[in-house]
């Protein structure tokens, strides 16, 4: 059973399924799980995130639950889903699941910048990790599939997310790494 204080997820069942996983080379830890459900219900709008979650063992390990889109993505482009899941454990490293800011606050934080034409400083350093252990290029193509999927989805959110997304290639293009 994995588990943290919003979701309960039962790696026995059919509806969650870990996919796969990431590996820390230099430690031979288990860094991010990835894992594809399909019970739509669960995603609540949210088609690639992370969840912070605590084995049995007591640790906590970051995993990304991703739906049918994303999970093809995965089969199909492993590249571009490596990249989207380093930036995803970069959020992780950063320390970003441990600030005790209240999500309406962070929320309008990026808000703010996005109106300031900036991207949020906690964006911006986990695409700097995402970079560093990705490479540019695959950050980059990360960035032009969730452009792209956000169009296909045409949601009422549809344009604040990808001035984001343009926002934040074009940092990563001045990235130096």
């Amino acid at each position: 059973m994995i588990f943290n204080k919003k979701y309960n997820i039962d790696t026995k069942t059919t509806d969650s399924i870990q996919i796969g996983k990431i590996v820390d080379f230099e430690t031979g830890e288990d860094a991010l799980y990835l894992y594809y459900e399909k019970n739509e219900y669960l995603h609540s709008g949210l088609h690639f995130h992370v969840l912070i979650s605590e084995f049995e063992d007591g640790k906590s390990y970051p995993m990304v639950i991703m739906d049918e889109y994303f999970k093809n993505v995965f089969y199909n482009n492993p590249t571009i889903l490596f990249a989207l899941a380093m930036h995803e454990l970069g959020h992780y490293v950063n320390g970003d699941f441990e600030k005790k800011e209240d999500k309406d606050d962070v929320l309008q934080s990026r808000m703010k910048c996005l109106q300031e034409g900036k991207v949020h400083e906690s964006e911006a350093n986990a695409d700097r990790y995402a970079v560093m252990y990705a490479g540019k290029s695959r950050v980059i193509n990360a960035l032009d599939l969730l452009i792209r999927r956000r169009k296909e989805r045409s949601d009422p959110g549809m344009a604040i997310a990808i001035k984001e997304f343009e926002l934040r290639k074009q940092l990563v293009k001045k990235m130096k790494v």
